[in-house]
C-alpha cells in the first residue's frame, strides 16, 4: 500500500497542526529521548535522519546525502555502524544525480539498502524502478507546494518500515462475556421453571 510521509526540520511546529501522515521524518541532531516519545504518541511511525549533525540517540535509519549534509563515500561506513547498532531498514535519502554516485561507492560492499529518492517536482517514478512499487520512497513535493512546513514523500515498499500492525478488535472479550452470561440466564430460567413446577 502506497503511504504517504512528511519530512521536516520543525518536527514540534507541524506536530502542534492537525496535518498528519503515516509517517514522520525528522533530523536524528534534533531529537533526544522526550521528544521521540513525544512524536511517536503523535504519528503512527516516526524516522530519523542523520544529515552530518549528530544522532545522539544513534537510532538514524536514513543517511541524508546531499549538498551541505553527507556524501556519497560515507555511506559505506554509516551503513556499517547502523547495522551493527540493530538499526533496521537502512536507507539512503539523495536525489536522481546523486544516487548512482552513491550505487558506485556500495557496489563492492555488498551491504543492501533502501533508496528515498529526492525530485520535488512531482515526479513519483523513478527510471528504473516498477512505477507504484519501489523505490523504498520517492519525495515530490516540497513546502511551496503544500503550503506548509514539510516535504511530502511516497512510501512504496509496504517492507520499508512497515506500517504497525492493526490492535485486534475488542470484540472477542465482550462476545466471551456475552456467552456466559447467556449460558447463566438459560440455566437460571431452567432452575426457575423446576421450582416454579414442584410449587404447582
Amino acid at each position: 500500500m502506497i503511504r504517504v510521509m512528511l519530512d521536516t526540520d520543525d518536527s514540534a511546529q507541524l506536530t502542534a497542526t492537525p496535518i498528519r501522515a503515516a509517517i514522520l521524518a525528522t533530523y536524528a541532531d534534533q531529537v533526544d529521548a522526550g521528544v521521540l516519545a513525544d512524536l511517536k504518541r503523535s504519528w503512527p511511525q516516526v524516522v530519523l535522519i542523520d544529515r552530518g549533525m549528530g544522532d545522539p540517540l544513534g537510532r538514524a535509519s536514513v543517511i541524508d546525502v546531499e549538498k551541505g549534509a553527507r556524501l556519497p563515500g560515507d555511506v559505506p561506513a554509516w551503513i556499517s555502524h547502523q547495522r551493527a547498532r540493530g538499526i533496521k531498514y537502512l536507507t539512503v535519502y539523495a536525489n536522481r544525480s546523486t544516487m548512482p554516485s552513491v550505487d558506485s561507492v556500495m557496489a563492492g560492499h555488498g551491504a543492501g539498502f533502501y533508496r528515498w529518492y529526492a525530485t520535488d517536482d512531482g515526479t513519483a517514478h523513478i527510471a528504473g524502478y516498477r512505477p507504484g512499487l519501489t523505490p523504498a520512497a520517492v519525495q515530490i513535493a516540497g513546502a511551496d507546494s503544500l503550503g506548509f512546513h514539510a516535504d511530502l514523500s511516497l512510501a512504496f515498499e509496504d517492507q520499508w518500515h512497515p506500517a504497525p500492525a492493526a490492535a485486534p478488535p475488542p470484540a472477542a472479550a465482550w462476545v466471551a462475556q456475552a456467552v456466559a452470561l447467556a449460558a447463566s440466564v438459560q440455566a437460571d430460567s431452567h432452575t426457575l421453571a423446576g421450582l416454579l413446577e414442584a410449587h404447582q
